[in-house]
């Protein structure tokens, strides 16, 4: 019997949840059946119902193959190889909506800035040399300002020097300013900016800390793989058409895995208040420590 009535008996209504009220046996606490509920709904309150195994959360920091129609937080496997009892999650899911979207709460959340590349602030290692040769380019108009006072009252040699010196650092201006403004980034602003498209480390560099004149890289990243991508040649990756449907917005940290973080990219429907789960990246651990945390968040 299922809510009442036997199988057989003509009086049965059948449940649109009926496969996940049939796992309700391998779990120590079981939910009232709905017939109201489907498959997600259902599997998301039998998940909060035995929260030791947080099953739900787990899923949340997975990205599948194939994603389902009615709620993207639902995920049977990874694509990056990796278990359902390999993650750890970090979040909680608070409640269910009716639609099925989840209420998470103690997410760590950052906005993806879309439109232009930022002024980032930065630290580099610090150089006498470098420090004199940037503090000398403010000198450059004083000493033809000087010299134009002087050449006609003190010392005519004397003022032709100092606009001479003049001239000639504002010559030198776009190398000793490539050159003081140069050396190893030490820290960084942190941001998340999308990009459209396939764009060069080098490129990139230029871009956050402007011109350099080193030797060395000013940026480093770790390589990975997500659906936004795909391989063309050894190690380098294209640009895939997925990325131009839904623009990502909000980064949400949801748990960890094999050694990583997971971060779940979302897109924002402003209609119903909620995120929408897109895919999910492998990032540094660390880069939660520059998110901001969050109250409770709907994300379907």
């Amino acid at each position: 019997m299922i809510g009442g009535g036997p199988v057989t008996s003509g009086a049965y209504k059948a449940y649109k949840a009926e496969r996940v009220y049939a796992l309700m046996g391998f779990f120590e606490h079981r939910i009232q059946p709905d017939h109201n509920e489907d498959d997600l709904r259902a599997l998301a309150r039998l998940s909060m119902a035995n929260d030791n195994d947080r099953i739900t959360e787990r899923m949340v920091s997975m990205f599948p193959s194939t994603t389902t129609p009615g709620a993207c937080w639902y995920a049977d496997n990874d694509i990056y190889d990796a278990n359902l009892w390999d993650i750890l999650p970090e979040i909680q899911v608070a409640g269910v909506m009716e639609n099925g979207a989840l209420i998470l709460d103690g997410c760590w959340a950052a906005a993806i800035r879309w439109k232009d590349f930022p002024e980032v602030a930065s630290a580099t290692t610090y150089s006498l040399r470098r420090t004199i040769l940037r503090a000398i380019l403010y000198f450059s108009w004083s000493f033809i300002v000087i010299g134009l006072g002087i050449v006609w009252t003190v010392s005519r040699m004397g003022g032709i020097t100092l606009i001479c010196i003049g001239i000639l650092l504002l010559i030198l201006s776009p190398v000793l300013l490539l050159f003081g403004t140069s050396g190893r980034i030490v820290a960084a602003q942190p941001w998340f900016i999308g990009v459209k498209g396939v764009i060069d480390r080098k490129e990139v560099e230029s871009h956050l800390y402007g011109g350099t004149i080193a030797h060395f890289q000013r940026m480093f990243f770790m390589p990975s793989r997500s659906p936004f991508s795909t391989p063309e040649q050894l190690a380098r990756r294209g640009g895939s058409d997925k990325q131009y449907k839904d623009a990502v917005e909000q980064a949400v940290k949801s748990g960890q895995g094999r050694g990583l973080g997971r971060v779940v990219l979302c897109s924002e429907n402003y209609k119903d208040n909620e995120l929408h789960k897109e895919m999910v990246l492998r990032m540094p651990t660390e880069i939660s420590q520059k998110m901001e945390l969050c109250g409770w968040v709907a994300l379907r």
